[in-house]
């Protein structure tokens, strides 16, 4: 077996091949550390390890800011023992473990930081860019400076994380922020049914047009959650996915059936408006001239 200066210097290597470069050798304590990452912003700390080398040597490491994870041991599972095997899956078990409180307690720091932000903000102004550009009301959005701030909430109501949106358009989430599982949500959910979508753009727009409740889950990849947390609080959900039809693969439409197939929800998208089309939600067709041509 190696020295525990040599394990330790082997899981950094490991982690400098796989994108994780830091500029100590890692601690060997079992415990969740977080570190600089190589290219993120001076004073960050978006990365993180775990490493024992005591028993059976093993690490886990990643990038918050990214989502990459990667584990390390230092033998090759396929010449591990029976023993050395049950270890070595107690450790990745144990391991995740701190990962995911760690990612909670972050969560929940972002969470506390959101509710301040929004407390301290005022009535979002009719006239900023963006809503302009959109043609969508501010409904309960909020902002401070010339930010528009967007609530994501849970089933329950609360606050967990803000969408940031710059007059040019550009859209930030809270670092370290919960989005799986929450939504933006325009009216309230006191009815049988729902509409669902992915931006707080098209969320706007459905309800506008429907009177109906609309909840934005933010992205594709985050429809069958938030459908998910839905199920107990309305009868019908009718989610209104975007039309990729431009990306491979139309990520919308995609997990979009994923989402219904999983609940039992109805599932519309927005048709092409003709050549040249580049419409892909339903806030694009209620913008878009040549969409009203062909209604017409």
């Amino acid at each position: 077996m190696m020295a525990v200066i040599e394990l330790r210097s082997a899981f950094q290597r490991y982690m400098e091949e796989h994108g994780l470069v830091i500029s100590e050798l890692p601690l060997d304590d079992g415990q969740i550390h977080r570190v600089h990452v190589d290219g993120d912003k001076h004073g960050t700390r978006n990365g993180w390890y775990v490493l024992y080398t005591d028993g059976f040597p093993a690490g886990a490491f990643g990038s918050w800011r990214v989502g990459s994870t990667g584990t390390w041991s230092a033998r090759a599972p396929e010449t591990m023992t029976a023993t050395e095997r049950v270890e070595y899956s107690d450790r990745l078990r144990r391991m995740r473990q701190q990962r995911e409180a760690e990612v909670e307690r972050r969560q929940q720091q972002t969470a506390i930081a959101a509710k301040k932000l929004w407390n301290k903000s005022t009535n979002a102004n009719p006239l900023h860019p963006y809503l302009i550009r959109k043609k969508i009301r501010p409904h309960h959005l909020r902002q401070v400076g010339d930010t528009l701030l967007v609530p994501l909430i849970d089933a329950d109501g609360e606050i967990w994380n803000l969408q940031r949106i710059f007059p040019d358009g550009t859209k930030r989430f809270l670092a370290h922020g919960r989005v799986k599982g929450c939504f933006a949500l325009f009216g309230p959910l006191d009815g049988d049914s729902v509409y669902v979508c992915e931006g707080m753009a098209t969320g706007a727009t459905v309800h506008q047009h429907s009177g109906l409740p609309t909840v934005c889950a933010m992205n594709a990849g985050n429809l069958l959650a938030v459908c998910t947390a839905l199920t107990d609080q309305v009868g019908k959900i009718t989610i209104c996915a975007d039309n990729d039809r431009q990306t491979g693969g139309n990520p919308g439409i995609t997990k979009g059936r994923e989402a219904a197939a999983a609940v039992g929800a109805s599932l519309t998208w927005p048709e092409s408006c003709g050549n040249g089309c580049r419409c892909s939600d339903f806030n694009d067709i209620a913008q878009c001239e040549r969409a009203q041509e062909v209604a017409a």
